[in-house]
């Protein structure tokens, strides 16, 4: 770990877009990196006072974790994370979760109940914004869904997840649909980039203040719009480290090795 110091304590972390499964089918993602990271983390006894857990951590559009996670083994692999969670965070201080739209296939972004549950159990605060003086945490979405198209996305999702009861495979197969039709769509153009950040910056009332999102797995920092983008652990396997007024979004490489990626100061801004 050759960026963030050992025995060091920092203000907070910010991570999104997970997509953790509780169902092994889903092929694209970085898990097994992130599990290295929090493990690193520890062994260096690098601790945060604030965790934030910036949306799509948990998967509930691929398939339901709320369905599944009544088995012990799929409840074990969602404690198996929360427990490396837990020992990043400072005793006594602030774990966030934020609902990101893959969280929750409800019409009112509401967490399914057991997965709820589980969270309040291990003393999570969870909410659709963070607000400070300074700074906005949300997960992205609503830069992209109105109402209608939200609604339209959850009845498209409870679509397929009904028919997968008749298809068991349908989920695995369509995985390929899933990211490029009903999540947002990565290889937009910049124009089209800062069009979104510009919606979701109104919707927001955003102002003067620092702006943390995740939903497009774009990593990346930008001091002109005073946006951050925590990136994904599907393909960037990015995280953002605030120590005071400074975020600097970092990238893991492999065991050992992360690299800082950019560095935003917000009294220089």
């Amino acid at each position: 770990m050759n960026k963030l110091k050992k025995g060091n304590t920092y203000d907070a972390i910010f991570i999104s877009d997970i997509h953790y499964l509780v169902d092994v089918k889903m092929k694209m993602n970085s898990h097994s990196e992130l599990f290295a990271l929090l493990d690193e983390l520890e062994e260096k006894n690098v601790i945060f006072r604030s965790v934030f857990l910036v949306g799509d951590i948990i998967e509930n559009w691929f398939f339901s974790s709320q369905r599944k996670i009544k088995k012990t083994a799929e409840l074990k692999r969602l404690h198996k994370l929360f427990d490396r969670f837990d020992k990043i965070a400072a005793p006594g201080g602030e774990k966030i979760y934020i609902i990101g739209n893959h969280d929750s296939t409800s019409y009112r972004l509401r967490l399914p109940s057991r997965i709820r549950a589980f969270l309040e159990d291990r003393k999570w605060q969870i909410m659709e914004k963070f607000e400070t003086p300074n700074m906005i945490v949300v997960h992205g979405h609503q830069g992209q869904y109105g109402a209608f198209i939200w609604t339209l996305n959850v009845f498209l999702t409870r679509v397929i997840h009904t028919l997968a009861h008749l298809i068991p495979g349908i989920l695995y197969l369509g995985e390929t649909f899933f990211r490029k039709y009903i999540n947002y769509d990565r290889e937009e153009s910049h124009e089209s980039v800062i069009r979104f950040y510009a919606s979701l910056s109104a919707r927001l009332h955003q102002g003067d203040r620092i702006l943390i999102c995740g939903h497009t797995h774009q990593f990346l920092g930008s001091s002109t719009m005073r946006v951050i983008n925590t990136g994904d652990w599907i393909d960037s396997r990015s995280f953002v480290v605030q120590e005071e007024d400074v975020y600097t979004g970092y990238q893991y490489i492999r065991e050992g090795k992360i690299k800082e990626r950019y560095r935003i100061k917000l009294s220089e801004i």
